[in-house]
């Protein structure tokens, strides 16, 4: 039994498909422990801060983590540096309640109340480094 984060009063909770990673956000924070020996890897503050988790995610491949960063943001960031990769608001910009990366990281799914969306990963990717942005090759 190991305890983490004491402090906290609510947050939500993910390990890694691996097993190596357990992701956590609280209404103030977000944190990435490795589990082998419970050591953190990061901790940084969330965008406006006001007591709500959201939701939280690794993609298959342990080379994305997706969170709620606000209410209304998703980051798909690196989950060992917490290096962001791209900030996406879906069109109707509801509390995101939910969200899913695909097996093969292809696709991100975020539930809000008025719907879901599902982003193709692959192409927003194309479509940044058409504009000569790039995306951390750690996230292919």
């Amino acid at each position: 039994l190991k305890s983490l984060a004491d402090s906290w009063k609510s947050a939500s909770i993910c390990l890694s498909h691996d097993g190596r990673f357990l992701a956590a956000s609280s209404g103030w924070e977000r944190a990435v422990w490795e589990t082998r020996h419970w050591t953190p890897l990061r901790f940084h503050s969330r965008v406006r801060p006001d007591g709500w988790p959201g939701p939280i995610g690794f993609g298959q491949q342990g080379r994305l983590l997706a969170a709620a960063r606000s209410r209304y943001l998703t980051q798909l960031e690196d989950p060992l540096t917490g290096t962001p990769l791209a900030t996406l608001e879906a069109p109707d910009a509801g509390d995101v309640e939910s969200l899913s990366i695909s097996g093969d990281d292809r696709y991100l799914a975020v539930c809000n109340k008025q719907r879901f969306v599902v982003w193709d990963l692959d192409a927003l990717r194309s479509n940044l480094e058409q504009l000569g942005l790039q995306w951390d090759e750690r996230a292919r």
